[in-house]
């Protein structure tokens, strides 16, 4: 209840603390305004990318330097569980794979892991879909030894 009222952030002197109570505030309440008292550049980015998540709504990760959109674009597909929304990640494939792999362990549908194009990241995806699913077929797709065995063996 306390994270819901900015007033809580009034006491703190230091800049540092006071910009993630800010954020902290903001991305409880769903509230960009609240975002715009952040001094810091990381943590109002954080602070906007987290609002964006949490309202699951991708036009506000517009309202970022570009760098930072597609890392807000990840945040929003995994809250909405939306491979549409992975799929809009073309400059980091880090940040577009983590999305992928999350959203397919939610749905428990290796079909998204068929989407990432490096072996190894897509055989994790496979892992982490096949043990939920206790699927045997979905780790025989499986190429890394050590992964399919864990996928099996559990």
């Amino acid at each position: 209840k306390q994270k819901q009222d900015v007033s809580v952030c009034g006491n703190i002197k230091n800049q540092d603390y006071l910009d993630i109570c800010y954020k902290e505030v903001g991305v409880a309440k769903k509230d960009i305004t609240i975002c715009n008292n952040i001094e810091s550049y990381d943590h109002k980015s954080l602070c906007i990318t987290g609002v964006a998540a949490a309202k699951q709504e991708l036009s506000i990760c517009e309202e970022l330097d570009y760098g930072l959109v597609e890392f807000c674009y990840e945040k929003v597909g995994i809250a909405k569980k939306d491979v549409g929304v992975c799929d809009k990640i073309i400059q980091n494939e880090g940040w577009k794979n983590d999305c992928y792999i999350s959203v397919a362990t939610y749905k428990q549908d290796s079909s998204v892991c068929d989407k990432i194009q490096i072996e190894y990241v897509r055989d994790q995806c496979y892992r982490d879909v096949g043990k939920a699913r206790k699927d045997i077929d979905i780790c025989n797709k499986i190429k890394t030894h050590h992964l399919k065995d864990e996928c099996k063996n559990d």
